[in-house]
C-alpha cells in the first residue's frame, strides 16, 4: 500500500519549490465542497503554510451518511494521501482483503473470480479498500481547527479588486453571507461535486442522465445474521450481471455490505414506478417481481435482508439515483489570474467507473501544489492553466472509460460471461474492480 516513488518525485518535481522564503506570499484559500477531493486540497495547502477556509453546505460532518467503500489506488489516491502525510492513518483502516472479487450470471454461476490477498502481501493490485467515511474523517482530523465551515451556502463566485482577489457568494441572508460575504481570496477552488455552484463561473456545461438509474440498499451485521450472505459475497465484491440488470453488492467495514441495483432505465422510471418513495420492503418485492423474477434465489437474498436491515432503522425509502455525467471534453478558459478552478465531480463528473474518488483526490493534491509553490500572481496563473490542461486530459480519459464500462462490462449484451472476459482483458488490467458505487454531488 504504497504509491511509486517516483511518481511522486515527478509530482513534487512539476511544481517546483513549496518552501515559502522571505517575500514570497502565502496565499489565503476558499475550497467550496468536503468531500475527499476538497479537503485534500485544504489539507496540502495548510501543510505549505497556507490560510484555507472551506466552506461546505452540509451542517456538519455527520450529517448523511458519505457512501460506501472505495478501493484506492497507488498511483492516484495513495499518490495524494501520501502528498497530504496521511498514508499512515489511511493504512490503518485500508482493508487489502477487500480487493477479493468475484462476477456471477443471474443463475449464481460463477465466472470469474480473484481472492483475496494473503495478510501481509499487500494487494493483488494495490488497491486497498477504506470506506469513504472514514477515509473523508481522516482528513477531517488532519485540519487545523475551525478550517470547514458547516452549513455554508454557497452559490457562486465572482472576481474582486480588478481581478487580483476574488470572492465567495453566499445566498443572501444566510449565516455565511453575513460572516463572510466581505472577505476577499487570492484563489477560490470548487470541490462542489456534480451539481457545483463554482462550475457555472467557468464553464456553461450541465451533467447529462447517463442512462442508468441507481438504487442503493444495505446489510447490517451480515456476519453473525446472513452467514449464507456473507459467503456469497465474501470479503470483497460481487457482481451479479444478467441482461442488461446488475446487483453490485461491496463488503464495507462492520460487518455491513452495500448493495447496488443499476438499471439501464428511462429517466422517469423512478418516478413512474414510485419505486422511490416505497417502503424498502415494497421496494424489494418490486424489483423481485418486475426486474429479477427469474434470478437466483441466493442472489434474491440480498434484496431481503436488505429490506429486514432497513425496517430495523425505520424503514426509510431506499436511496435512489439517476447517474449523470458532463459531456466530453469538458474544458474551458482559465479564470482571469487562475483565481477560480474545480476539481473532481465538478470538473470531470463521470459513468462511475472506480476511478472518481481517486482522480478527485489527485486534483486536489495537484492544484494546491500548482497554489503552494506560486510566488506571485502571474505565476499563480501559469500554474492553474497548467495544472486544468492536465486534469483536463484526465477528466477525458475518466469518462471514455466510464461509458466504456457501462456499455463493456456493467450492461455486457453476454452478461457475466463477456463481463468476465472483458474485466480479464488488457482494458481492464488497470481499470476498476467490479461494480464502483455511484457518483455523489454536492
Amino acid at each position: 500500500m504504497s504509491p511509486p516513488p517516483e511518481l511522486l518525485a515527478a509530482i513534487l518535481a512539476k511544481w517546483g519549490n513549496l518552501v515559502p522564503g522571505p517575500g514570497h506570499p502565502k496565499h489565503h484559500v476558499a475550497v467550496v465542497g468536503a468531500g475527499v477531493s476538497g479537503l485534500t486540497t485544504a489539507r496540502i495547502l495548510q501543510l505549505h503554510g497556507h490560510s484555507v477556509t472551506l466552506f461546505e453546505r452540509e451542517e456538519s460532518r455527520s450529517a448523511r451518511f458519505q457512501g460506501g467503500t472505495l478501493d484506492i489506488h497507488s498511483g492516484t489516491g495513495q499518490a495524494a494521501l501520501e502528498l497530504a502525510g496521511l498514508t499512515k492513518a489511511f493504512r490503518a483502516c485500508a482493508r487489502p482483503e477487500g480487493e477479493e472479487k468475484c462476477i456471477v450470471d443471474k443463475h449464481g454461476t460463477t465466472h470469474y473470480a480473484q481472492g483475496a490477498p494473503a495478510p501481509g502481501t499487500g494487494g493483488a493490485t494495490d488497491r486497498p479498500e477504506v470506506d469513504r467515511g472514514q477515509l473523508r474523517q481522516i482528513i477531517i482530523d488532519s485540519l487545523e481547527a475551525g478550517t470547514v465551515e458547516w452549513g455554508a451556502a454557497v452559490q457562486s463566485a465572482e472576481s474582486a479588486e480588478g481581478d487580483s482577489k476574488v470572492r465567495v457568494l453566499f445566498e443572501p441572508g444566510s449565516a455565511s453571507a453575513e460572516r463572510h460575504g466581505n472577505k476577499l481570496f487570492d484563489a477560490i477552488i470548487g470541490a462542489d461535486g456534480a451539481w457545483s455552484r463554482i462550475r457555472s463561473v467557468l464553464s456553461p456545461a450541465k451533467p447529462e442522465y447517463a442512462g442508468t438509474v441507481s438504487i442503493e440498499l444495505s446489510i447490517t451485521d451480515v456476519d453473525s445474521r446472513y452467514p449464507e450472505i456473507a459467503s456469497l459475497v465474501g470479503q470483497g465484491s460481487l457482481a451479479a450481471l444478467q441482461d442488461k440488470k446488475a446487483l453490485i453488492s461491496q463488503r464495507n467495514s462492520g460487518g455491513n455490505i452495500r448493495t447496488y441495483v443499476w438499471l439501464p432505465v428511462p429517466l422517469a422510471w423512478p418516478e413512474d414506478t414510485g419505486i422511490a418513495s416505497m417502503s424498502p420492503a415494497d421496494a424489494s418485492a418490486y424489483l423481485r417481481a418486475n426486474v429479477f423474477s427469474d434470478w437466483s434465489p441466493r442472489l434474491l437474498a440480498l434484496l431481503d435482508a436488505s429490506a429486514a436491515s432497513a425496517a430495523e432503522a425505520g424503514g426509510a425509502p431506499y436511496p435512489v439515483r439517476s447517474l449523470f455525467a458532463l459531456p466530453s471534453p469538458h474544458a474551458w478558459e482559465t479564470f482571469p489570474g487562475g483565481r477560480i478552478t474545480i476539481v473532481g465531480d465538478a470538473a470531470h463528473l463521470s459513468f462511475p467507473n472506480g476511478e472518481g474518488a481517486n482522480l478527485a483526490m489527485l486534483d486536489g493534491a495537484e492544484v494546491a501544489l500548482a497554489i503552494a509553490s506560486a510566488r506571485d500572481s502571474a505565476m499563480l496563473g501559469r500554474n492553474i492553466a497548467e495544472f486544468e490542461k492536465q486534469m483536463m486530459e484526465r477528466g477525458v480519459k475518466s469518462s471514455a472509460k466510464g461509458f466504456f464500462m457501462r456499455d463493456d462490462y456493467i450492461f455486457h449484451e453476454n452478461g457475466a460471461a463477456g463481463a468476465a472476459e472483458f474485466f480479464k482483458s488488457k482494458k481492464m488490467a488497470s481499470g476498476p474492480r467490479p461494480g464502483a458505487a455511484p457518483q455523489e454531488g454536492q
